[in-house]
């Protein structure tokens, strides 16, 4: 929500269907990375699993995408 404050188009990327639920109802883009990827240009995982992204998912992006985690990991 705080980026979609400063004008950025936010698409989220949800496996729970509920999380994927309360997502869409607050106004979000529910998709799969896969679909994401080459046009987005700011990805942030917060789950803190391992492999949500991955290096198939990184070389398809866009050059000079920005990756960052945000969640806890282990």
């Amino acid at each position: 929500q705080s980026m979609r404050g400063f004008g950025a188009r936010v698409i989220v990327t949800e496996i729970d269907p509920i999380n994927a639920l309360q997502a869409v109802m607050e106004g979000f883009e529910v998709t799969t990375v896969e679909e994401t990827l080459g046009r987005a240009d700011i990805y942030v995982t917060t789950t803190g699993n391992k492999d949500v992204i991955t290096l198939d998912h990184m070389l398809s992006m866009k050059d000079q995408a920005i990756v960052c985690n945000i969640g806890h990991f282990d």
